[in-house]
């Protein structure tokens, strides 16, 4: 407290005026203005409370703003969701749930494609099962894998290839005329992901293996942002595109093909996640490089963990 008469009393105002002077008991009122708080302030202040954790008991992921109600959990999203274009799914906890809200059903029905799948034991079985073949002794199981599987990853490769053209409408050269410069402009142009999947179906059966070439070109176009990332097309989808041309062309083998794809990402990450899909195979790739095969062995599916530790044991 100040000596002598005066009684300075702060008074906080919205607007950092001041208030006229009055005497209360013989001394002066001074105002002296503080300002308001901010907004931050206000939403820091008093905030020590525990807060609850809503976090998916399956995947751990926090919610966020593109989680969604699966039914079989409180809450399970984490920005997986929103980054890999899937605007309401679980995908990333394997929960099941997905709300089909671009057309995807109708595009993975035309692509003759599973709208869920569990990559993690095939990428186990991919590997153990091509170990053992080196050798003959895999009984002619990795063939059988990869007549079973390789339609999967061509079609998926496929398709997603389609749904980022749609991205280039704005990046086009108007000198350079092909008929899929033509079909972006048109057809492709503010379509969504569902929708450029199938026009992209209909777009291959007419132009076939020229049309890959055209769209690998395309991505080929697209320029870095100031930071060097790359939002949309650029070299990692050229890549993929390429990968599937050089199957169509004959110069790489289906196994080849498939183990490319393994390790494919787009610009936002696995390139996988264009789906709903479980593709969470970092794990498996990382401990094949490595040679750990028991831990590949983890991932596998039974039978096939049992024939190669039969067979193994066998050769010993």
């Amino acid at each position: 407290m100040p000596t002598g008469d005066s009684v300075i009393i702060y008074v906080q105002t919205t607007t950092g005026g001041t208030v006229p002077e009055y005497t209360i008991v013989g001394a002066p009122l001074i105002a002296v203005p503080m300002p308001a708080p901010s907004l931050k302030q206000v939403l820091e202040e008093d905030w020590d409370e525990e807060e609850e954790d809503n976090s998916c008991d399956e995947c751990s992921y926090d919610p966020c703003e593109c989680s969604q109600q699966c039914g079989e959990h409180e809450a399970c999203s984490c920005g997986w969701c929103e980054s890999s274009g899937c605007p309401v799914c679980c995908g990333c906890c394997g929960c099941g749930y997905y709300d089909d809200g671009e057309g995807y059903s109708e595009a993975c029905e035309r692509w003759g494609l599973p709208e869920r799948v569990n990559l993690v034991p095939l990428a186990a079985d991919f590997y153990l099962l091509y170990e053992l073949s080196l050798d003959n002794m895999d009984d002619g199981r990795f063939q059988a894998w990869l007549d079973d599987n390789l339609s999967l990853f061509v079609n998926y490769t496929d398709m997603v290839v389609g749904g980022e053209l749609r991205h280039a409408s704005g990046i086009l050269d108007d000198d350079e005329q092909t008929p899929l410069t033509k079909a972006i402009k048109s057809t492709f142009r503010r379509s969504e992901r569902g929708e450029a999947w199938l026009a992209w179906y209909d777009f291959r059966k007419e132009h076939g293996k020229q049309a890959l070439e055209w769209a690998t070109n395309i991505f080929n176009t697209f320029t870095a942002g100031k930071s060097g990332d790359y939002g949309y097309g650029g070299p990692k989808w050229a890549s993929i595109s390429d990968a599937l041309l050089m199957l169509e062309a004959g110069t790489i083998s289906p196994v080849a093909f498939v183990d490319m794809c393994w390790g494919l990402e787009h610009n936002g990450g696995c390139y996988f996640s264009k789906l709903p899909w479980q593709a969470e195979v970092q794990e498996v790739l990382d401990a094949n490089l490595r040679g750990r095969t028991d831990t590949v062995l983890e991932y596998a599916t039974e039978d096939v963990r049992k024939l190669y530790e039969t067979e193994v044991e066998s050769s010993v």
